[in-house]
C-alpha cells in the first residue's frame, strides 16, 4: 500500500509541476509600436508584459480507507493514510472550487457505479456456479 501512495504522490507532484508551468495569466502593460515609414525612420518599441501566475497550495490531509481483514471472513478495517491535496487559484477565475467539487462528485458517482457493476458480475457468477452444481447433482 505504501508503494501505491508513493506513486500517487509522485504522479500528483508531476501534474502540479506541469500545471504550474502552464497556469499563468499574461497581461499586456504597454502597447507596441512599429517605426514610422517616412524618409526619416524612428526606432520602434517592443510591448511590455506583466505576468501573473497561479497561487498553488499543497496540503497534506489524512483520510481513512477500508480494507479486508487478513482472516478468511470479510470484515473490514479502516486505516489512516496521507495524500496530497491541491488548491489552485487561477488569476481572475472565480468558481474553481465549485468546478472541482463537481468533478469530485462525478468521480465518486462513477466509482459507485463501477462497484455496483462488480457486484452484479459477482452475483451472475454465483448463479452460474449454483446452476452447474444443480446440473451435476441431477446427473448423479
Amino acid at each position: 500500500m505504501k508503494k501505491n501512495s508513493t506513486r500517487l504522490f509522485l504522479l500528483t507532484s508531476a501534474a502540479l509541476v506541469s500545471l504550474s508551468l502552464a497556469a499563468c495569466e499574461v497581461t499586456q502593460t504597454k502597447e507596441g509600436a512599429l517605426p514610422d515609414v517616412d524618409v526619416d525612420v524612428k526606432a520602434g518599441q517592443l510591448p511590455g508584459y506583466e505576468v501573473e501566475t497561479a497561487d498553488i497550495e499543497i496540503e497534506k490531509k489524512t483520510g481513512t480507507v477500508a480494507y479486508p481483514d487478513i482472516e478468511v471472513d470479510v470484515k473490514k478495517k479502516e486505516a489512516e493514510f496521507s495524500y496530497p491535496s491541491l488548491n489552485i487559484k487561477m488569476p481572475g477565475e472565480e468558481g474553481a472550487r465549485e468546478k472541482a467539487a463537481e468533478a469530485q462528485a462525478d468521480a465518486a458517482e462513477a466509482k459507485a457505479e463501477a462497484a455496483e457493476g462488480r457486484a452484479e458480475v459477482a452475483e451472475e457468477r454465483a448463479e452460474a456456479v449454483e446452476e452447474r452444481a444443480e446440473e451435476k447433482a441431477a446427473r448423479n
